[in-house]
């Protein structure tokens, strides 16, 4: 194995660009795009991009792979190690708040941590850790989120004996009903207008820099994050935002609402898996037949919903930008261009 990053030729940067990065974009990195995703599906995608990435590192002794996409230079990254040190290194010198990320996630959350330049970082990822209680195994108000999933369980298992069943539509609807009443409690539950002008917004973040800020689209899901943050039931994340930082909780809140969209494709797929499979439900249902005191961990569920990312991972690809020069085994690499500090 190697560190030092290869050039790739033309036709192995078209073979990356078409066979790796194209469905990508075209599946929507931001919101998933159905058709494009049924297609990426029916075409199997992964399994060509994972050929060609496999091919290329096997043929140069797992160096990364450096590319010309105009004026970008990318890199791609094949081994463990050197993803390890991607990530161990952000945000200095690699940060999260890529040129692409930034153009994107400016639609819709101009002020979260993800895109935020390394000083207002240093403020902002405290305030998340501390409103979500990262250093917990379950968050002090788990018992309220609790209650507020079996309140959407209910709904879901009087939809299945109503029609027979229920699909992707009908749980998407209720996971959001679950995710508004976790974040801002019941009175939110119904604000589906919330979810969609969220949605929108994604849709543009889609094309990052490529589509035009809609300010007004922007600044009314402002203003109803600030209504809803500040209107916030007791024993919810945006209540425990307040109490963090009743200043910072607005501009934040946004991604999380980003990110229970991944929670929801995974949860899905786990019950796909687990609909097909009456060995693992019957484990399910043993597990939750006796939880213990408390909110109960779950072992066993957890076990299966991160095994559905594991199979089909919600986040599409990793970027990093570098904000100084790096050396990559005998090779400099100067700074991305854009970068910030």
């Amino acid at each position: 194995m190697t560190d030092t990053p290869v050039d790739l030729g033309p036709a192995a940067t078209v073979r990356v660009a078409t066979s790796v990065l194209a469905p990508l974009v075209a599946q929507g990195a931001i919101v998933r795009r159905p058709r494009a995703t049924a297609w990426a599906e029916r075409h199997q995608t992964d399994r060509t991009a994972r050929a060609v990435l496999a091919g290329l590192r096997a043929r140069h002794d797992g160096a990364p792979l450096a590319l010309r996409l105009g004026p970008r230079r990318m890199v791609v990254v094949t081994q463990p190690d050197h993803v390890r040190r991607l990530l161990e290194g952000s945000p200095e010198p690699f940060t999260p708040a890529t040129t692409e990320k930034v153009g994107a996630l400016r639609h819709f959350q101009p002020d979260g941590v993800l895109i935020s330049p390394t000083p207002d970082r240093a403020v902002r990822r405290p305030f998340n850790e501390a409103a979500l209680r990262t250093e917990l195994p379950v968050h002090d108000d788990g018992a309220a989120f609790t209650d507020a999933v079996r309140h959407g369980a209910g709904v879901l298992v009087r939809e299945l004996h109503g029609s027979g069943g229920f699909d992707a539509q009908t749980f998407a609807r209720v996971w959001w009903e679950v995710v508004l009443e976790i974040v801002f409690g019941a009175p939110a539950r119904g604000d589906h207008e919330l979810v969609d002008l969220l949605n929108t917004l994604r849709g543009h973040a889609n094309w990052s820099v490529f589509h035009p800020r809609d300010d007004d689209l922007r600044q009314e899901l402002a203003r109803r994050l600030e209504y809803r943050t500040g209107a916030a039931e007791p024993g919810t994340l945006a209540a425990a935002a307040r109490a963090a930082g009743a200043a910072t909780a607005p501009g934040q809140v946004p991604h999380w609402l980003f990110a229970f969209d991944a929670a929801g494709a995974a949860t899905l797929r786990a019950l796909a898996v687990v609909a097909a499979r009456p060995e693992v439900r019957a484990r399910l249902l043993a597990e939750s037949a006796d939880p213990g005191p408390g909110t109960a961990l779950l072992p066993y569920a957890r076990a299966c919903v991160l095994e559905s990312l594991r199979l089909w991972p919600t986040t599409l690809v990793v970027l990093r930008d570098s904000t100084e020069p790096t050396v990559w085994g005998s090779a400099p690499c100067p700074p991305a261009r854009g970068s910030r500090s």
